[in-house]
Formats: C-alpha cells, structure tokens, sequence
C-alpha cells in the first residue's frame, strides 16, 4: 500500500536574478526574476507579481502574460521595471503568489530583494 501525502501548496522562491543595465523608451529599467512552483493537485495558482517599494510607498505589479491576461502557470517569471515616476534610487522587491484550494485565497511572498535603478535627481 502507498502512503498519502499531504498536500504541498504552491511557493515562490527568492529573486533569481535583477538586471540594471537595461532601457526601455530611453528610461533606466530594470527586469527581476523569479520562480513560481506549482504545488501539488488541488491548488490554483490566481495571481503571480510582486510588490514594489521606494521605502515611502508601494505598488503591486501583476505579471501578465502576451494577451494582458494574468500569468498563472509555474516557472520562471519577469516584470520589466521602468517609467518616469521611477527617476533612480534604491527600490524593494518582494515577490508573491497567490493561490486557493478552493475554499480560501492565500498569498506567500518571498525574501525582500533591493536594486538600484537610474540616479536620483
């Protein structure tokens, strides 16, 4: 006989890798990656993104994929970073994902990662 299992809920892992080197419509940007897994049978993954911080206010960003809709298969993700609001300094990444079993949404973040993108002005 095999033994069951319990359940094992779907995880984001720490950032992989933030590049700082990149421009997007002449604007310092930057791209952050990070992994999703999927968990076991019985959980659906809802939403996937991160927050986004300068140390006085936040923003959450959705990742989406090419139709606009959003990214909910596990793997690797990216969100480009950039925008005029964004004139350098030192910015907060904290990745998330958020899923259900069905009955209940939970979200789970990831370690907090930093990066410098453009100077301040």
């Amino acid at each position: 006989m095999f033994k069951s299992t319990a359940p094992v809920a779907p995880s984001i892992n720490k950032t992989a890798t933030i590049q700082t080197d990149k421009t997007y419509n002449e604007m310092p940007a930057a791209v952050v990656y990070t992994q999703v897994s999927a968990g076991s049978d019985g959980f659906t993954i809802e939403k996937m993104g991160s927050m986004l911080s300068d140390g006085q206010s936040s923003l959450e960003l959705i990742a989406k994929n090419t139709e606009n809709q959003n990214l909910i298969l596990p793997g690797f993700f990216g969100i480009l970073v950039y925008g005029a609001e964004f004139k350098g300094g030192t910015y907060y990444f904290k990745p998330f994902v958020t899923y259900t079993n069905g009955s209940e949404s939970k979200t789970v973040y990831a370690d907090e990662s930093e990066f410098t993108l453009g100077t301040k002005e």
